[in-house]
């Protein structure tokens, strides 16, 4: 689920203070299909719970995956690349 490290700080403003948000809710913020936001939960990756017969999801979840997803700034190359593309003289 890509997500560009700009679009994060909207998230984490949008969700500032709260503990869940609804299916919608995250599907809306993260630009994605609410179908896409069940797929994460099937997989694990997004933890929920029902809380009466509505489906809220962890933000803390949300905020570990963008974390993992967004990593390193989009100009930063992998060490290996930078490792091996020595001046050529």
């Amino acid at each position: 689920m890509p997500v560009h490290p700009a679009h994060t700080r909207d998230i984490a403003r949008l969700f500032a203070g709260r503990q869940t948000v609804s299916i919608k809710e995250a599907a809306e913020a993260l630009s994605v299909s609410r179908e896409n936001i069940n797929r994460r939960i099937d997989e694990g990756v997004f933890i929920s719970f029902k809380v009466g017969g509505r489906r809220v999801i962890q933000v803390a979840s949300i905020r570990r995956t963008l974390a993992d997803t967004v990593g390193l700034p989009r100009s930063a190359k992998p060490r290996s690349v930078q490792e091996n593309s020595a001046p050529t003289a």
